[in-house]
């Protein structure tokens, strides 16, 4: 919950881009930033997905194709954000090299 309110909720759901266009103004992206958990990992919101699905006190066969289904699409797509992120954001390439994506005491 903390890593989801400590960003921009209307950038990242599109909200903000509709607002510029129904004023009419051009669109202004907001500034890189790290907000304290994106400081650990570049993936928190991901990370809280996976904690929550794997570490369940009951795996049931439902629960275990949930977890291997919900692990396989952030795997595949944790390389394709990142793909976006360091066309749109000059900041991105660097912020990479020093935060790890999932694991917080695992150095990329």
């Amino acid at each position: 919950f903390f890593a989801a309110i400590s960003i921009d909720h209307f950038e990242m759901v599109g909200l903000r881009q509709v607002f510029y266009h129904w004023k009419d103004r051009a669109y202004e992206s907001l500034p890189f930033s790290e907000p304290f958990l994106y400081r650990h990992v570049r993936h928190p919101i991901y990370l809280r997905w996976l904690i929550a699905i794997w570490f369940s006190p009951t795996m049931t066969i439902s629960r275990l194709l949930l977890a291997v289904g919900t692990t396989a699409y952030i795997l595949f797509a944790i390389p394709l954000e990142e793909r976006d992120l360091e066309n749109s954001l000059p900041e991105y390439g660097e912020y990479r090299k020093r935060v790890p994506a999932l694991i917080p005491w695992k150095r990329p």
